[in-house]
């Protein structure tokens, strides 16, 4: 490297110092012969030692650079305690390399609603499009930061895998992705809960919008609270609801439904904003967050278990198997998951007393008796 560096730095410095040589005697008007001896004694040890002060120089200030950098990057990646899992995570695909043969960097084409699977110490950046991190342990290396499931990836940033399987990212849109390492992409699914999402309409619990039920898609804070809401029995009541709220991201529907729904809920302390104005209505919401409402909903308060952690605490109660709890987390979270979760949160025990949630509903007269005796089944053998 400092060989091409010094090339380039002799001839930009020949061109420079030849016209000024070619312009001073000798070699001038007064004596235009240049002596051979004076080129190979004089001419060239002046040329070569200014062109190598000149080179030594540059590289010195380009090493300096180098290593500020790398020092600032290395302390950075420290500090986030992320520095021994990407080591080994790399040494783990560097491994596999020696086995399988290399991994070339590549471009891929990845379509919108597809999922992008990372081997263990693979990194990926984001090049075009839109993406969210999903279900593998990833790992920003350009942060030095963890990046949690549910996170917008970040355009150009470089992302590291540290889990030995999983996805790594879901498309948002059709994007572009630079890979380095083992990666493959998983076509996406279809809804499959369509049949359930109509058993709970006929409950009056899943209403969908003006496009259907839009299963494929995530879902958002503010449809998550509305189905807290009615899975309490108290949906008539937020609706009725004329109190006021903070937030001024709320949607605009008619008779003010959205609104009704989120001030009611915030004043029962149901949920909270993003921040002092701001409720979040078009974020999506994480299986976990969505646990969050379903546990409520069945009378858990939020000193029984932690938000993040709410997946385990419903797989411990036998809301969820511990391999649904998995899966559930692992992947995209979708309109179509917060349906299966539902149907089994209303086959479950609430908290207090040993009723289902889809009993207690019923003996709230908030949902209808022979509508729920109808739907029992359905509800009770949905299937992961």
């Amino acid at each position: 490297m400092k060989r091409i560096y010094s090339a380039i730095v002799y001839i930009t410095i020949f061109a420079s110092l030849s016209l000024a040589a070619f312009a001073a005697a000798p070699g001038s008007q007064g004596d235009p012969v240049v002596s051979l001896s004076y080129v190979r004694d004089t001419f060239s040890k002046d040329f070569l030692s200014k062109a190598e002060g000149l080179v030594a120089a540059r590289l010195s200030a380009l090493s300096s650079e180098v290593d500020r950098r790398l020092s600032l990057y290395g302390s950075r990646v420290d500090a986030a305690g992320v520095s021994g899992r990407a080591d080994a995570a790399y040494k783990k695909l560097d491994a596999q390399r020696k086995l399988d043969g290399l991994f070339p960097s590549r471009i891929l084409s990845v379509k919108k609603g597809e999922s992008l699977i990372c081997g263990l110490g693979t990194t990926v950046t984001l090049l075009s499009g839109s993406a969210r991190v999903s279900g593998a342990e990833m790992i920003s290396l350009t942060s030095g930061k963890d990046a949690p499931s549910g996170e917008a990836v970040k355009p150009r940033e470089r992302y590291m895998s540290c889990a030995a399987s999983g996805q790594g990212f879901v498309m948002l849109a059709d994007s572009s992705i630079l890979a380095d390492g083992y990666v493959k992409t998983s076509g996406a699914q279809g809804p499959k809960y369509t049949a359930l999402a109509e058993v709970l309409k006929n409950l009056g619990l899943f209403k969908g919008s003006n496009n259907g039920f839009e299963l494929e898609r995530g879902a958002t804070r503010l449809e998550a609270l509305i189905m807290l809401v009615r899975l309490t029995g108290e949906e008539d009541a937020a609706l009725a609801c004329k109190l006021s709220h903070p937030f001024k991201d709320i949607p605009v529907w008619p008779g003010d439904q959205a609104g009704r729904f989120v001030a009611y809920a915030y004043s029962k302390g149901y949920t909270k904003g993003v921040s002092q104005t701001r409720f979040g209505s078009t974020d999506e919401v994480s299986a976990d967050q969505f646990a969050t409402f379903l546990l409520r909903a069945m009378g858990y308060s939020d000193g029984d278990f932690s938000w993040d952690k709410a997946l385990s605490f419903a797989s411990d109660r036998g809301i969820l198997s511990l391999y649904e709890a998995e899966a559930l987390k692992s992947g995209g979270f979708l309109r179509d998951n917060m349906v299966f979760m539902c149907c089994r949160a209303l086959s479950s025990n609430v908290k207090a007393g040993g009723k289902t949630l889809l009993e207690t509903l019923v003996s709230a007269g908030a949902v209808d008796k022979t509508a729920a005796s109808s739907a029992s089944d359905a509800i009770t053998n949905a299937a992961f």
